[in-house]
C-alpha cells in the first residue's frame, strides 16, 4: 500500500513538470508581441517577512507573494491574515498588501492576495509624448493573485507539495491601461529531519497583457531556483532559518536578462557564477517564538528587519528596511492569526 502510494506521488509530480514545462515552451512560441518589463512590479508586492530577507525564502516563504511559490502554502498549519505597507524613495510611491493564508484540511493551504501600488502626482510636460495632456496625474497598479497547493508524504520524513496560482492585475499608465491574466506553479520537497528545503517557482507560465482592443503582450516565463534550512537551536532557545533563491534560470530576467542598450547579454551557461552573484541570500533567527531578527543580501544590497509577535501569538508586527543607490525603503505590517 505505501509503496503504491509512493508511486501515485511520483506520477503525479512527473504530470505536474511536463504540464508546467509544456506551458512555458509553447507560451514562448506563441507568436504575441513579448516584453520583458510587464511583471516588473510584482517584486513590489511583498511583505515584510521576505523583504528583509532579501526575498530569498522562496523555498520556505508563506507563498502569498508573487516571488515565493504557491507550493509553500500547503506546509502552513494555521490562518493568517497580514496587511503590510511600504513607501518607497522619499514618498515617491508606496504599494499596500492585503494576504490571507490558511490550511483546508489534507494538505492543502489556499492563499489570496490583493496589493496596490500608486505612484502619485505624474508632472506632464508639453514635450513628453502625448503633448496635448498637461497638469499632473497618477498612475497605479492593482493585483490579486489566488493559488492553492497540495501536501504528500513520499517517504517518512520527506514531504513533497505542488502548487498553483492564478493572478489578475490591471496597469493604469498616463494614456493607456493594460489588463493581466496569469498563471504561476511551483513544487517543494522538505526533508522534515535535517531540515533542509528546496523548490522550483515557474512564473508567467501563461501571462497576456491586453492594453486595447488590437494590441496584447506576454511576459516572458521565469524558473527560479530555491533552497532552505529550518532548524531549532534549543540551547540558544531559538530558531534558525537560512535562504537561498537563484536568479532566473531561463536568463531572461534580472542579471540574465538581454540588455539591449549595451548590445550584450549575460546567461548562466556563459557565466554560471551569476547563481552566486546574482541570487539572494538571507538569514533569520527567532528567540523563544517571540523576537525575529532578520538579514538578507542581494547584489549588493542589503536589507533587515524584525517582527514581534504579541498576545500569546495572536497577533504580530514586523518590519524591514532595504537599502538602494537611491534611497531606502522600508515597509511595515500588522499579522492577526488563528
Amino acid at each position: 500500500m505505501e509503496r503504491s502510494r509512493r508511486v501515485q506521488v511520483a506520477m503525479s509530480f512527473k504530470k505536474v513538470m511536463i504540464c508546467l514545462i509544456f506551458g512555458i515552451i509553447s507560451y514562448n512560441f506563441a507568436g504575441l508581441n513579448s516584453n520583458f518589463y510587464l511583471d516588473a512590479n510584482d517584486e513590489l508586492i511583498n511583505i515584510p517577512q521576505s523583504v528583509a530577507l532579501s526575498g530569498a525564502d522562496m523555498a520556505i516563504g508563506s507563498g502569498i507573494s508573487p516571488e515565493s511559490s504557491p507550493a509553500n502554502l500547503a506546509f502552513d498549519t494555521i490562518h493568517r491574515l497580514s496587511v503590510s505597507y511600504a513607501n518607497y524613495f522619499q514618498n515617491t510611491y508606496s504599494t499596500s498588501v492585503i494576504g490571507f493564508n490558511a490550511p483546508l484540511g489534507s494538505g492543502i493551504g489556499l492563499g489570496v492576495t490583493a496589493a496596490y501600488v500608486f505612484i502619485p502626482d505624474i508632472d506632464l510636460s508639453p514635450d513628453s509624448t502625448e503633448p496635448v495632456v498637461t497638469g499632473s496625474t497618477n498612475c497605479s497598479y492593482i493585483y490579486f493573485r489566488i493559488g492553492a497547493s497540495k501536501r504528500f508524504t513520499i517517504q517518512k520524513n520527506i514531504e513533497f507539495s505542488a502548487g498553483a496560482a492564478l493572478s489578475a492585475k490591471r496597469t493604469k499608465l498616463v494614456v493607456y491601461r493594460g489588463y493581466n491574466i496569469g498563471l504561476d506553479g511551483g513544487v517543494r520537497v522538505s526533508f522534515l529531519k535535517s531540515g533542509f528545503s528546496s523548490g522550483l517557482l515557474f512564473e508567467n507560465i501563461t501571462s497576456i497583457t491586453q492594453w486595447s482592443k488590437d494590441e496584447n503582450q506576454i511576459a516572458f516565463p521565469h524558473i527560479r531556483l530555491g533552497l532552505g534550512y529550518e532548524k531549532d537551536v534549543r540551547y540558544l532557545y531559538g530558531r534558525l532559518r537560512l535562504a537561498y533563491t537563484s536568479p532566473d534560470l531561463l536568463s531572461n530576467s534580472g542579471v540574465n536578462a538581454e540588455l539591449a542598450v549595451e548590445n550584450k547579454e549575460q546567461r548562466l551557461i556563459k557565466a554560471p557564477y551569476l547563481l552566486i552573484t546574482a541570487a539572494k541570500y538571507g538569514a533569520e533567527y527567532t528567540i523563544m517564538r517571540r523576537v525575529s531578527l532578520r538579514i538578507g543580501l542581494t547584489q549588493g544590497r542589503f536589507s533587515f528587519g524584525g517582527g514581534l509577535q504579541l498576545f500569546n501569538e495572536r497577533a504580530g508586527v514586523d518590519f524591514a528596511y532595504m537599502t538602494h543607490a537611491l534611497s531606502g525603503t522600508y515597509q511595515l505590517s500588522a499579522t492577526y492569526q488563528w
